[in-house]
């Protein structure tokens, strides 16, 4: 019988080797891991924002009276501001971007009031651009947002103007 005392050094450092790969392996998927769920959380977030802004102007555009629009030359070059009157209010309306030079900006609705108007934000600074085209009695809004390492998020929707008797 060969007498048993322990490990030899070479042993050990080989079992603390393989053992450090392990760890390190498992530490690589695990940020791997995170880093996705991260990215796809501001994702997320940045298209909550975008559908939840996109589908409250499609709304207040959708009451419009269509030769209140402004800017009119909206069938020439895209602009990132729109106002316009309600068809059950007669109040004046709009959404334009406010962003400054090198950061990312916010969607703002301005709001009529007995006082005059003010701007209020709609989404956070996550917006990076917002266009109004419009096309004969349609409207496309696409806006653009990213946070972090998010990616470039788009979404674009289409508001028929309501045309009748009133506008």
């Amino acid at each position: 019988m060969r007498d048993s005392r322990g490990f030899t050094l070479i042993e050990a450092l080989v079992a603390l080797t393989i053992i450090a790969f392990v760890v390190g392996g498992i530490s690589l998927l695990y940020l791997s891991g995170y880093r996705s769920y991260a990215r796809e959380s501001a994702r997320i977030e940045v298209q909550e924002n975008l559908r939840i802004a996109a589908a409250r102007m499609a709304g207040k555009i959708r009451e419009a009276k269509p030769d209140t629009i402004i800017p009119e030359n909206l069938d020439d070059v895209p602009s990132s501001h729109i106002e316009f009157t309600l068809s059950s209010s007669e109040k004046r309306n709009g959404y334009r971007l406010n962003k400054k030079e090198g950061e990312d900006g916010e969607i703002e609705e301005k709001i009529e009031g007995t006082g005059g108007y003010t701007w209020l934000p709609v989404t956070s600074h996550i917006i990076t651009k917002l266009v109004f085209t419009r096309e004969g009695n349609s409207i496309t809004i696409t806006i653009e947002g990213e946070k972090g390492k998010s990616g470039k998020v788009r979404l674009s929707t289409e508001v028929n103007l309501r045309v009748g008797e009133s506008g």
